[in-house]
């Protein structure tokens, strides 16, 4: 009889992920307080996800993230603040997942360090790269609340979350 194979989310990937939720919330508590309300229960949601190996929760908690994004967005955080908390977000969302599916797939011993470093680096690449391009697109129309780079950002990671689960090579239908 073999020994069971420990299913719980990968290491690397839980740490990361805490780590952009933590940042998250520093970043968009200090620019936009109330934004905090949201983004520290969705770090806490995301724990628990990854505690449990519960990609639901992972998305429950990437969503309270995001939330806490569109508060300070829509507040006086300013752009630059709101876009790295974005891109913070959507990362620690991803990282989070992918650990929840290498942990099903390979189980939690498995050497994934590599994997998740460069899953992780991709991920960071896009969301601030999607930072960069909607600040650009927002200078020109500089003016009042940054709704516009709300809007932006929330396009850009919808597209940004639709990519990384098209082309993740861990992404299964396990639920």
């Amino acid at each position: 009889m073999s020994p069971a194979v420990d299913r719980s989310p990968t290491k690397p990937g839980a740490a990361i992920s805490l780590a952009a939720g933590i940042l998250a919330v520093a970043v968009l508590g200090v620019a936009m307080p109330p934004s905090a309300g949201l983004t520290i229960p969705g770090v806490a949601v995301i724990g628990a996800g990854l505690h449990y190996g519960r990609e639901r929760f992972v998305t429950g908690g990437g969503v309270l993230l995001f939330a806490g994004v569109l508060v300070a967005g829509v507040g006086d955080a300013g752009v630059g603040p709101t876009l790295i908390g974005g891109a913070l977000s959507v990362l620690a969302w991803d990282a989070a997942v992918n650990a929840v599916e290498l942990g099903e797939q390979v189980g939690y011993e498995a050497e994934t360090r590599s994997a998740e470093l460069s899953h992780a680096a991709g991920t960071t690449a896009v969301g601030f790269g999607t930072a960069v391009a909607a600040y650009a697109l927002y200078v020109p129309f500089e003016g009042g609340r940054p709704i516009v780079s709300v809007v932006l950002l929330t396009v850009a990671a919808v597209l940004l979350a639709s990519a990384l689960r098209v082309s993740s090579p861990t992404s299964t239908n396990t639920q």
